[in-house]
Protein backbone atom coordinates (compact mmCIF):
# COMPACT_ATOMS: atom_id res chain seq x y z
CA UNK A 1 0.00 0.00 0.00
CA UNK A 2 1.55 3.31 -0.96
CA UNK A 3 2.15 5.51 2.45
CA UNK A 4 2.70 8.57 0.55
CA UNK A 5 -0.77 10.87 1.25
CA UNK A 6 1.00 13.44 -1.48
CA UNK A 7 3.46 14.05 -4.45
CA UNK A 8 5.57 17.44 -4.86
CA UNK A 9 6.78 17.66 -8.45
CA UNK A 10 9.42 19.57 -10.27
CA UNK A 11 8.84 21.60 -13.08
CA UNK A 12 11.46 21.91 -15.62
CA UNK A 13 12.96 18.95 -17.01
CA UNK A 14 10.19 16.56 -14.76
CA UNK A 15 7.29 17.73 -15.95
CA UNK A 16 8.30 19.55 -19.44
CA UNK A 17 10.82 18.96 -21.47
CA UNK A 18 12.27 22.61 -21.36
CA UNK A 19 15.76 22.35 -19.99
CA UNK A 20 17.10 22.09 -22.87
CA UNK A 21 15.33 24.22 -24.96
CA UNK A 22 15.86 26.92 -22.01
CA UNK A 23 19.92 26.39 -22.96
CA UNK A 24 20.16 26.04 -26.16
CA UNK A 25 18.52 29.77 -26.05
CA UNK A 26 20.96 30.87 -23.02
CA UNK A 27 23.57 29.92 -25.62
CA UNK A 28 21.50 31.82 -28.42
CA UNK A 29 20.89 35.17 -26.37
CA UNK A 30 24.80 35.31 -25.00
CA UNK A 31 26.01 35.13 -29.33
CA UNK A 32 23.64 37.97 -29.88
CA UNK A 33 25.80 40.01 -27.42
CA UNK A 34 28.78 38.80 -28.61
CA UNK A 35 29.68 35.95 -25.83
CA UNK A 36 30.59 32.36 -27.97
CA UNK A 37 29.78 29.75 -25.41
CA UNK A 38 28.63 26.26 -25.17
CA UNK A 39 25.23 24.59 -23.89
CA UNK A 40 27.14 23.17 -21.01
CA UNK A 41 27.89 26.13 -19.39
CA UNK A 42 24.52 26.57 -18.29
CA UNK A 43 24.61 23.04 -16.88
CA UNK A 44 25.63 24.54 -13.92
CA UNK A 45 22.25 26.18 -13.08
CA UNK A 46 19.92 23.51 -13.69
CA UNK A 47 17.73 23.28 -10.92
CA UNK A 48 18.78 26.53 -9.47
CA UNK A 49 16.68 29.70 -8.76
CA UNK A 50 16.82 33.04 -10.28
CA UNK A 51 19.52 34.71 -8.29
CA UNK A 52 21.81 31.50 -7.63
CA UNK A 53 22.16 30.88 -11.20
CA UNK A 54 22.88 34.58 -12.05
CA UNK A 55 25.62 34.44 -9.61
CA UNK A 56 27.33 31.11 -11.13
CA UNK A 57 26.95 32.56 -14.61
CA UNK A 58 28.61 35.73 -14.06
CA UNK A 59 31.23 33.78 -12.14
CA UNK A 60 31.51 31.50 -15.58
CA UNK A 61 31.37 34.39 -18.36
CA UNK A 62 33.21 37.42 -16.65
CA UNK A 63 32.75 41.06 -16.93
CA UNK A 64 31.50 41.21 -20.61
CA UNK A 65 28.09 38.79 -19.16
CA UNK A 66 25.20 41.24 -18.34
CA UNK A 67 22.76 38.86 -17.15
CA UNK A 68 19.86 40.74 -17.16
CA UNK A 69 20.46 41.98 -20.89
CA UNK A 70 20.91 38.04 -21.60
CA UNK A 71 18.13 36.96 -19.91
CA UNK A 72 15.92 39.22 -21.57
CA UNK A 73 16.67 37.85 -24.79
CA UNK A 74 16.52 34.32 -24.04
CA UNK A 75 13.01 34.77 -22.31
CA UNK A 76 11.94 36.10 -25.57
CA UNK A 77 13.19 33.34 -27.67
CA UNK A 78 12.20 30.74 -24.94
CA UNK A 79 8.22 32.13 -24.67
CA UNK A 80 8.01 32.52 -28.45
CA UNK A 81 9.32 28.96 -29.01
CA UNK A 82 6.89 28.05 -26.22
CA UNK A 83 4.10 29.93 -28.11
CA UNK A 84 4.75 28.33 -31.64
CA UNK A 85 5.27 25.02 -30.42
CA UNK A 86 3.28 24.32 -27.31
CA UNK A 87 4.66 23.17 -24.12
CA UNK A 88 7.01 20.25 -24.57
CA UNK A 89 5.12 17.54 -21.79
CA UNK A 90 7.04 14.80 -20.91
CA UNK A 91 5.96 11.58 -21.27
CA UNK A 92 4.19 9.53 -18.68
CA UNK A 93 3.13 13.15 -16.90
CA UNK A 94 -0.72 13.15 -17.93
CA UNK A 95 -0.65 9.65 -17.26
CA UNK A 96 0.84 10.18 -13.78
CA UNK A 97 -1.62 13.18 -13.01
CA UNK A 98 -4.94 11.04 -14.03
CA UNK A 99 -3.70 8.33 -11.67
CA UNK A 100 -3.08 10.58 -8.44
CA UNK A 101 -6.67 12.25 -9.47
CA UNK A 102 -8.13 9.11 -9.47
CA UNK A 103 -6.45 7.86 -6.54
CA UNK A 104 -7.41 11.28 -4.63
CA UNK A 105 -3.98 12.01 -4.21
CA UNK A 106 -2.64 15.68 -3.46
CA UNK A 107 -0.12 17.20 -5.87
CA UNK A 108 2.22 20.38 -5.61
CA UNK A 109 3.93 22.04 -7.90
CA UNK A 110 7.89 23.16 -6.21
CA UNK A 111 9.88 24.53 -9.26
CA UNK A 112 12.76 27.01 -9.22
CA UNK A 113 10.63 29.25 -12.36
CA UNK A 114 8.49 32.42 -11.28
CA UNK A 115 5.41 31.84 -10.68
CA UNK A 116 4.66 33.96 -13.68
CA UNK A 117 6.26 30.91 -15.85
CA UNK A 118 4.99 27.97 -13.80
CA UNK A 119 1.43 28.96 -14.25
CA UNK A 120 2.11 30.00 -18.24
CA UNK A 121 3.68 26.81 -18.76
CA UNK A 122 1.20 24.78 -17.09
CA UNK A 123 -1.97 26.93 -18.82
CA UNK A 124 -0.35 26.20 -22.06
CA UNK A 125 -0.15 22.81 -21.36
CA UNK A 126 -3.75 22.69 -20.22
CA UNK A 127 -2.77 21.44 -16.82
CA UNK A 128 -3.36 24.98 -14.91
CA UNK A 129 -6.40 23.27 -12.84
CA UNK A 130 -4.76 20.10 -11.98
CA UNK A 131 -2.23 22.03 -9.81
CA UNK A 132 -3.97 24.31 -7.25
CA UNK A 133 -0.67 24.20 -4.87
CA UNK A 134 2.20 25.83 -6.44
CA UNK A 135 5.46 27.33 -4.79
CA UNK A 136 7.98 29.39 -7.29
CA UNK A 137 11.52 29.88 -6.98
CA UNK A 138 10.46 33.84 -6.33
CA UNK A 139 8.40 33.48 -3.76
CA UNK A 140 11.27 31.92 -1.28
CA UNK A 141 14.51 33.22 0.02
CA UNK A 142 16.96 30.42 -0.72
CA UNK A 143 16.57 27.96 -3.56
CA UNK A 144 17.62 24.42 -4.30
CA UNK A 145 19.75 23.11 -2.55
CA UNK A 146 18.45 24.07 0.31
CA UNK A 147 15.23 22.65 1.65
CA UNK A 148 12.78 25.63 2.09
CA UNK A 149 10.57 25.11 -1.75
CA UNK A 150 10.06 21.72 -0.55
CA UNK A 151 8.88 22.67 3.40
CA UNK A 152 6.83 25.15 1.99
CA UNK A 153 4.80 22.72 -0.75
CA UNK A 154 4.53 19.88 2.60
CA UNK A 155 3.21 22.87 4.90
CA UNK A 156 0.85 24.15 1.99
CA UNK A 157 -0.21 20.68 1.62
CA UNK A 158 -1.06 20.28 5.36
CA UNK A 159 1.32 17.27 5.76
CA UNK A 160 4.30 16.57 7.47
CA UNK A 161 7.72 15.56 5.42
CA UNK A 162 7.61 11.59 5.63
CA UNK A 163 4.29 12.23 4.31
CA UNK A 164 5.35 13.37 1.04
CA UNK A 165 7.03 11.75 -2.02
CA UNK A 166 9.13 14.52 -4.04
CA UNK A 167 9.65 13.88 -8.06
CA UNK A 168 12.62 15.61 -9.40
CA UNK A 169 15.47 15.38 -12.26
CA UNK A 170 18.39 17.49 -10.66
CA UNK A 171 21.15 16.55 -8.46
CA UNK A 172 20.52 20.08 -6.75
CA UNK A 173 16.55 19.07 -6.47
CA UNK A 174 17.89 15.63 -5.04
CA UNK A 175 19.91 17.57 -2.70
CA UNK A 176 16.81 20.11 -1.63
CA UNK A 177 14.84 16.74 -0.69
CA UNK A 178 16.99 15.36 1.89
CA UNK A 179 17.69 18.79 3.44
CA UNK A 180 14.48 18.96 3.60
CA UNK A 181 13.42 15.12 5.43
CA UNK A 182 11.14 14.32 2.43
CA UNK A 183 11.81 11.03 0.34
CA UNK A 184 12.55 11.79 -3.21
CA UNK A 185 12.79 9.83 -6.86
CA UNK A 186 14.67 10.87 -9.74
CA UNK A 187 13.97 11.15 -13.42
CA UNK A 188 17.05 12.20 -14.82
CA UNK A 189 16.72 14.61 -17.84
CA UNK A 190 20.13 15.91 -19.11
CA UNK A 191 22.16 15.26 -16.54
CA UNK A 192 22.97 12.15 -14.89
CA UNK A 193 22.93 11.48 -10.98
CA UNK A 194 25.94 12.20 -8.90
CA UNK A 195 27.00 10.10 -6.47
CA UNK A 196 25.82 11.97 -3.87
CA UNK A 197 22.03 11.88 -5.67
CA UNK A 198 22.60 7.85 -6.22
CA UNK A 199 23.19 7.82 -1.83
CA UNK A 200 20.26 9.80 -1.75
CA UNK A 201 16.92 9.23 -3.79
CA UNK A 202 14.51 6.52 -3.20
CA UNK A 203 14.43 4.93 -6.35
CA UNK A 204 15.95 6.24 -9.96
CA UNK A 205 13.50 5.77 -12.73
CA UNK A 206 13.70 6.49 -16.78
CA UNK A 207 9.87 8.49 -16.80
CA UNK A 208 7.16 9.14 -15.49
CA UNK A 209 4.70 6.51 -15.70
CA UNK A 210 7.03 4.11 -13.86
CA UNK A 211 6.15 6.53 -10.41
CA UNK A 212 2.46 4.92 -11.12
CA UNK A 213 3.78 1.47 -10.30
CA UNK A 214 5.93 2.25 -7.25
CA UNK A 215 2.18 4.14 -6.08
CA UNK A 216 -0.09 1.61 -6.84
Amino acid sequence: MNKYKAVIFDMDGLMFNTERIIKRFWKDACQQIGINTTEKTFYKVIGLNKEDGRKILENELGSKFNYDKVRKIRDKLYFDYIEKNGTPIKEGLLDLVEFLEKNNIPKAIASSSSRETVEYLLKNAGLLNNFHIIVAGDEIKRGKPNPDIFLKASDKLKLGPKECLILEDSNAGIKAASNAGIDVIMIPDILEPTEESKNIYLKRCNSLLDVIEILK
